[in-house]
């Protein structure tokens, strides 16, 4: 879909994954998926086959020019799987099919490894506040214009009056704990 479409799901978690059995009446079933090339195929019993559907392209986009173009709030999905580069390169992050490559590594790591998913493990984890008071002042500066994405974001909430002071709401600090998380994660 990637290649034929240019579809950038920009959600791609369990969560978005259906199951459901395969019926077949034979004992082993083949798996063939081409790379380049090169053709593969895979046996497994037929008790362990499933057919695994991606759901949920309520974010997707299949713009083909989309692709190297600055991100925008919409690939901002599910916050705790915002993929690090968009956190560090701000506006200068680019969409294309990263984020989901990112999204379904978070993926395979919850089912390779059959724990919950990074965020609940982590749940404990929170940027620590020298760290945040840092990032505060880059994130939620509106005189540091390179991050105007990620701003919109952790400000999304908030309300100001003319001279920039909070009338009401408080900042989402989701974005500081996920990239604080993937600092101790990887």
């Amino acid at each position: 879909a990637a290649d034929k479409y240019s579809l950038k799901h920009y959600d791609i978690k369990l969560l978005n994954v259906f199951v459901q059995r395969m019926e077949v009446e034979t004992p082993n079933v083949a798996l063939r998926y081409g790379l380049g090339s090169h053709v593969y195929s895979l046996q497994i019993p037929s008790q362990f086959a499933y057919f695994a559907k991606l759901a949920d392209y309520g974010t997707a986009n299949i713009q083909a020019e989309s692709t190297g173009q600055p991100v925008t709030i919409a690939q901002f999905t599910t916050l705790e799987n915002t993929p690090p580069d968009f956190l560090i390169l701000g506006d200068e992050a680019t969409q294309g099919h990263g984020h989901d490559n990112f999204g379904l590594g978070l993926s395979m790591l919850h089912l390779f490894t059959g724990h919950a998913p990074y965020e609940e493990i982590l749940e404990d984890v929170v940027c620590p506040p020298m760290l945040k008071k840092k990032l505060r002042a880059i994130w939620e500066n509106e005189k540091v214009t390179e991050y105007s994405v990620v701003r919109s974001i952790v400000l999304s909430d908030v309300y100001k009056d003319e001279h920039g002071h909070i009338l009401e709401g408080e900042p989402d600090e989701t974005l500081y704990d996920t990239l604080y998380r993937f600092l101790v994660l990887f």
